[in-house]
């Protein structure tokens, strides 16, 4: 071994050098023939690395690291942007799945699709759909319409009616729910089921939807109520049915007397009933009326004439109210309508004479008596007298 500081020989063993004192590191000795040896094999180990797949065996071989290249730059921010793209549309996809989520559960969505189902005869499904809205709002009338044309596709057809007797519950004024209900009733020859959602109704264009399947109900000329003359009543209805009435109080269906002319209404309360019916033998609504009649008396007749004594002939007139006669007599007694019938002025009789007046009305109703003493004895006879 050699010292390495001054290349003297030093003795196996030994830790520092005998000849310059320097601390000995035992090293092999150096040999060139080692080290071309050694190059050989790593050439070799290099060469053959080259030729076969590297295969792990667990020991890290040094990472050479590569010049980066500019187009490296441009790819990592590509990979960025797509990465933002990628997350944008995960948030979209899931925001849109929420959001048709809700949509499915409220009541525009269930009733378009029942609508798009419907349109295109997919009936079972458009049903279902249709149950889900009014289920979500049931005060919705033209869900509830679609529900019934629905219905009808799918042959249900009580169930359609009840469905349209629920809507003019909820709206009495609703025409399509009349619209519909007619045409089924209609169909069916079921014209009672017709005449009873007809009760009640008013508005013109829905009473329209009845005509020529229910009668009208006959109306009274005159109103009932309480009058002080004769009523001479006529009832009409439209014109192909037939009126049935009754005076009686009893019902004009099972007791009625057919209608030809005006009744005739005397004094007293009468309570009128009527009824029209039609070809199918449908009865409209029973009107009633009652009728409290309570002829008036007229007034005491005016003469124009008063009681006296008159030495000169005069004329009596007498002021005959409208619609009444008026009957006299000069005896004194009480005129009736076999009286003297009042036609115009007349001279008053000679002597001491009672006129007596009666007024009679169209209803035969008389007034109370006027009576009139007239004394009338020329002036001429007078003198002779004397």
């Amino acid at each position: 071994m050699k010292c390495k500081k001054c290349g003297a020989d030093v003795v196996n063993g030994k830790v520092y050098c005998t000849n310059c004192g320097a601390e000995i590191q035992i090293v092999p000795d150096y040999n060139a023939l080692d080290d071309d040896i050694s190059n050989g094999f790593r050439n070799k180990s290099e060469e053959k690395r080259e030729q076969t797949p590297t295969k792990k065996t667990g020991i890290k071989e040094p990472i050479q690291e590569k010049k980066k290249q500019p187009w490296d730059k441009k790819k990592k921010a590509l990979f960025i942007v797509l990465g933002i793209v990628c997350v944008v549309a995960i948030v979209f996809g899931i925001s849109m799945f929420v959001t048709n989520q809700k949509n499915e559960k409220s009541f525009a969505f269930q009733r378009d699709m029942a609508q798009e189902y419907y349109d295109n005869r997919m009936f079972e499904k458009a049903l279902k759909c249709i149950d889900k809205a009014i289920s979500l709002d049931q005060e919705n009338m033209d869900a509830k319409l679609l529900r019934a044309d629905i219905l009808k596709e799918l042959g249900q057809e009580k169930e359609m009616i009840n469905t349209l007797l629920s809507v003019i519950d909820a709206d009495p004024e609703n025409y399509e729910a009349y619209k519909r209900l007619v045409d089924a009733y209609s169909a069916n020859r079921d014209y009672s089921s017709m005449q009873k959602i007809k009760q009640g109704v008013t508005d013109e264009k829905i009473l329209d939807l009845f005509v020529g399947y229910v009668p009208s109900t006959p109306k009274f000329k005159v109103k009932p109520g309480s009058y002080d003359t004769r009523i001479m009543l006529e009832i009409s209805t439209d014109s192909t049915s037939q009126i049935f009435y009754t005076v009686d109080g009893k019902s004009p269906v099972s007791n009625g007397l057919a209608y030809t002319q005006e009744i005739k209404l005397d004094e007293g309360v009468t309570t009128v009933k009527a009824v029209a019916t039609n070809e199918y033998g449908i009865y409209s609504e029973v009107v009633e009326g009652e009728y409290n009649i309570k002829l008036a008396v007229p007034d005491k007749p005016v003469v124009s004439l008063p009681s006296g004594t008159y030495t000169e002939e005069k004329q009596v007139e007498i002021t005959v109210p409208t619609g009444c006669v008026a009957y006299y007599t000069w005896d004194g007694s009480t005129p009736n309508e076999s009286a003297t019938r009042y036609r115009g002025p007349f001279k008053i009789l000679k002597g001491n004479n009672v006129l007596s007046v009666i007024v009679v009305n169209d209803s035969h109703q008389a007034s109370d008596v006027a009576r009139f003493n007239y004394i009338y004895y020329p002036q001429e006879e007078t003198v002779e007298e004397e």
